[in-house]
């Protein structure tokens, strides 16, 4: 139920921060409020993907899902690291044909950067326009690493953002600041017992 509270509090925030009329934000709050209610009224079981991830997962971020047989997975995470705002995120299709895949994005001053990939890949994604000041190193890129493998019934995935002014040994944040780099924002294995249903 973590996603649907949330998910509640952040809309009415918006809402109550908006430039609109009060009659127009109360048929908004109500309509908010009803969908919350419909979502959370149904129960999550223990097998599906965000109750086995959320455990797992930073606390800065959020996990949503569609169900079976579509099975569509959202992690959503906003946190602050160094003075600079990350608002990172992963779309993933665990029971996709004929290959799982993922779809990692990063908004950056409202410019959203995305970059997707499917099982079986394994690479770095330069974000543009996010960079963060590092002792020893200076102000350096933010990259992305992603992994992903299997599909919904043994999915391998893994994304963390470092950041690098290079290739090699001693390039990365990574190499002089283990305390927050790489920001793992996943790296679990997750079975699914409902991609055919």
């Amino acid at each position: 139920m973590i996603f649907g509270y949330t998910t509640l509090l952040r809309s009415i925030f918006r809402l109550v921060h908006s430039p609109i009329s009060p009659s127009t934000m109360l048929r908004s709050l109500l309509a908010v409020t009803a969908m919350a209610a419909v979502a959370t009224a149904r129960p999550m079981s223990t097998g599906t993907f965000c109750a086995d991830l959320q455990k797992d997962l930073p606390h800065f971020c959020v996990c949503a899902e569609s169900p079976a047989p579509t099975k569509f997975i959202n992690l959503s995470c906003n946190t602050t690291i160094l003075g600079v705002i990350l608002d990172v995120g992963v779309d993933i299709s665990p029971c996709a044909k004929p290959d799982a895949h993922a779809t990692f994005y990063a908004n950056v001053t409202n410019h959203v950067y995305s970059k997707s990939f499917t099982a079986g890949e394994k690479g770095e994604y330069a974000i543009p326009g996010l960079a963060f000041k590092i002792p020893v190193i200076g102000e350096v890129g933010a990259i992305a690493d992603y992994d992903l493998e299997g599909n919904g019934n043994d999915l391998k995935i893994y994304i963390g953002i470092d950041a690098c002014a290079g290739v090699g040994p001693g390039k990365c944040a990574s190499d002089f600041d283990p305390k927050y780099f790489p920001l793992k924002i996943i790296n679990d294995t997750i079975a699914l017992d409902d991609c055919s249903l």
